[in-house]
C-alpha cells in the first residue's frame, strides 16, 4: 500500500505508475492524479507539444511511418476478424480466398462511394472500429467485390444459383 501525495488516498502499488528513481520503484502520484496532471499540462502547453511532436516526426520519419503503418494494419486486421467472426476470409459463397492482402470491406447494400465521401478517404476501417462495427458490411476479396459492383452479382453466387 502507498498513499498518493495529491489525493491522500491509500492505494495498492498497482495504482501507481512505475518510477525507477524512487526507492520503491513507483511514483508518489497515483495513476488517476498523474493522468489529470498530464491533461492539465498538455492543455496549457498545446503549442509547445505540437511543435515538439512535429519536430520528432520530422527527425524520426521512418520510425513514425512504420508506427502509422503498423497501427493501420492492426486496425484493419481487427475489423476483418470481427466481421468474419475469427479468421479473415472472403464471405462470398463459393470463394475460398483467405489471403489477407486481397480482402477488403464491402457495403452489403451498396452505397460505398457515398459513404467514403461522407467519412473521408482512407478512413473506413477506423470508422468501423470507432462506430462499434455497425451491421451492413461484409468481408469480400477484391475480385468478388469488384464483380458485385460491376455486375450486381458475383460469378461465384451466379454459378451456385445455376446449379
Amino acid at each position: 500500500m502507498k498513499t498518493c501525495y495529491i489525493c491522500n488516498i491509500p492505494k495498492s502499488l498497482d495504482d501507481f505508475p512505475k518510477d525507477k528513481h524512487s526507492k520503491d520503484g513507483h511514483s508518489n502520484r497515483c495513476l488517476l492524479c498523474n493522468r489529470e496532471k498530464c491533461k492539465t499540462w498538455n492543455k496549457a502547453n498545446r503549442q509547445y507539444r505540437t511543435l515538439v511532436e512535429k519536430e520528432w516526426r520530422q527527425t524520426h520519419r521512418s520510425q513514425y511511418n512504420k508506427s502509422v503503418r503498423d497501427s493501420k494494419a492492426r486496425t484493419r486486421l481487427q475489423v476483418l476478424m470481427h466481421y468474419c467472426g475469427g479468421t479473415p476470409r472472403c464471405q462470398c459463397p463459393g470463394c475460398n480466398c483467405c489471403v489477407l492482402e486481397f480482402l477488403g470491406m464491402d457495403h452489403i447494400l451498396g452505397g460505398g462511394r457515398k459513404h467514403r465521401e461522407e467519412i473521408g478517404r482512407g478512413n473506413t476501417y477506423n470508422w468501423l472500429k470507432r462506430n462499434n462495427f455497425p451491421p451492413g458490411f461484409q468481408v469480400l476479396c477484391h475480385n468478388c467485390n469488384l464483380a458485385k459492383g460491376a455486375y450486381g452479382i458475383c460469378p461465384h453466387v451466379k454459378a451456385l444459383e445455376a446449379q
